[in-house]
C-alpha cells in the first residue's frame, strides 16, 4: 500500500510542494460534485468555488453511514450537513467514502477500511492534487484514522477527531449494551469465543486478529520517539462527550490524550459534559471550533 508513488504524494502535500501548473483544472463557480465508485466504494467529493488553497477535508465516518450514488448519510443530517457546508464555505474540498463499509457495520479499522481509503485518496491526488489533506474522523471512523497515522499509509496536516472510538477491545465489551462482538468479529473474519459482552483479555481469536488494529494497545507499544515521529506533521484536536455510554472515554480518549502528552505530542482535548455519543450534536455545538481549528 506505500508505493513509491504514494510515499511521493506523502512528501508532497506535508511539504507545500505540489506548484500550481500541476493543477488539475478545476473550473470556479458553483459548488462541482462528483459521485462515483472506486473498487465498489461510493464515494463523494465537493468542490467549493473559491478552492484557491486547494486544501482538502477527508471524513472517516463511523458504523452507520454510507454514501451512495446520489446522496450519503451527511448530507441527510442536519448537524452534520452544517458542518460540511461551513467547510465549503471556508474554502475546503470534503470528500467522503464508504470506507469498506457495509449496513449496520463501520468495520472497525480493518484492513478494508484502510484499503478503500488510501485508493481514494489515490484517485483525488491523481485528479486533483490537493495541497494539504485534513481528517475530520467520527467515532468508528477514528479506528481507520489512527490505524492509517500509525502504519504510515495516510499522512494530515490536521485532525478533527469527534466521540473517538480508539479501543476495539473496549466496544468488544459491548458498553451501553449494544452488540459489537458480531461486527467486529464480522469485521476481522474470526469466531468469538462468546456472544455479547465479549472477553477481550481472554478471547485468543479476538487478541490474535485485531492485534495489529487495535489502536490504544498499538500505541501503547510505541516509544515515545516513535510516538512523535507518527505525529510529528499532524495537529490533532479530540472533542468528546464526558459520559459518552457507547464509547466509554476512560478506555477510550483518555488512555490516549495521556500516551501522546507524555511522549510530548500535542493534543487540544475539549470536553462537553453530556452523557450521549451524539456526534450530531458535536457538529452543531462546535462547528466553528472544528473549522478554526483545519
Amino acid at each position: 500500500m506505500n508505493s513509491p508513488g504514494r510515499r511521493d504524494f506523502l512528501r508532497g502535500f506535508l511539504s507545500g510542494a505540489f506548484c500550481t501548473s500541476a493543477v488539475a483544472h478545476v473550473p470556479f463557480g458553483p459548488p462541482q460534485v462528483m459521485r462515483q465508485q472506486i473498487a465498489g466504494e461510493w464515494f463523494f467529493l465537493k468542490i467549493p468555488p473559491n478552492w484557491h488553497r486547494r486544501e482538502l477535508v477527508f471524513i472517516f465516518h463511523g458504523a452507520g453511514e454510507w454514501v451512495n450514488a446520489t446522496t450519503s448519510s451527511w448530507e441527510a443530517q442536519p448537524g452534520a450537513a452544517t458542518l460540511m457546508q461551513t467547510l465549503l464555505g471556508a474554502g475546503f474540498a470534503v470528500a467522503q467514502s464508504n470506507d469498506g463499509f457495509r449496513e449496520g457495520n463501520g468495520m472497525w479499522g480493518n484492513t478494508d477500511t484502510q484499503t478503500a481509503a488510501v485508493a481514494f485518496a489515490d484517485w483525488i491526488e491523481s485528479h486533483y492534487r490537493p495541497s494539504k489533506l485534513h481528517a475530520l474522523a467520527v467515532s468508528a471512523g477514528n479506528l481507520v484514522l489512527m490505524n492509517l497515522l500509525i502504519a504510515g499509509h495516510m499522512r494530515f496536516a490536521s485532525a478533527v477527531m469527534l466521540a473517538p472510538c480508539l479501543s476495539i477491545a473496549s466496544e468488544y465489551r459491548c458498553p451501553a449494551g449494544v452488540d459489537r462482538v458480531k461486527t467486529i468479529a464480522e469485521a476481522f473474519r474470526f469466531t468469538p469465543a462468546s456472544g455479547c459482552p465479549g472477553d477481550p483479555q481472554n478471547d485468543a481469536a479476538f487478541l490474535s486478529a485485531t492485534e495489529n488494529a487495535d489502536p490504544i494497545p498499538r500505541l501503547q507499544k510505541c516509544s515515545n520517539a516513535e510516538l512523535r515521529s507518527i505525529f510529528d506533521k499532524t495537529r490533532l484536536l479530540a472533542i468528546y462527550e464526558s459520559k459518552d455510554p457507547r464509547v466509554p472515554p476512560a478506555e477510550n480518549i483518555v488512555p490516549f490524550s495521556h500516551r501522546l502528552r507524555n511522549a510530548g505530542v500535542q493534543l487540544d482535548v475539549i470536553k462537553m459534559e453530556a452523557d450521549t455519543h451524539g456526534s450530531q450534536e458535536l457538529f452543531l455545538r462546535y462547528t466553528p471550533r472544528i473549522v478554526a481549528f483545519l
